[in-house]
């Protein structure tokens, strides 16, 4: 289980002819209304808002 805190949102767009697109937001309440209105003005495939966290991302050289 992850303890950090969300750091952003994100809404994942697809267009099948288009490609993906994913707009970040600072909060929740933002990235749904976003979420809703391309809903309701499109036919686009449109995911939840997803939260962002940060991680500790270590690498080892090799």
């Amino acid at each position: 289980m992850n303890s950090s805190a969300i750091s952003s949102w994100v809404v994942l767009v697809y267009h099948v002819d288009q490609d993906a697109h994913a707009a970040h937001f600072p909060t929740f309440d933002k990235a749904e209304d976003f979420a809703n209105d391309v809903r309701v003005a499109s036919n686009l495939c449109v995911s939840e808002p997803l939260p962002i966290t940060a991680t500790n991302d270590l690498r080892l050289a090799i």
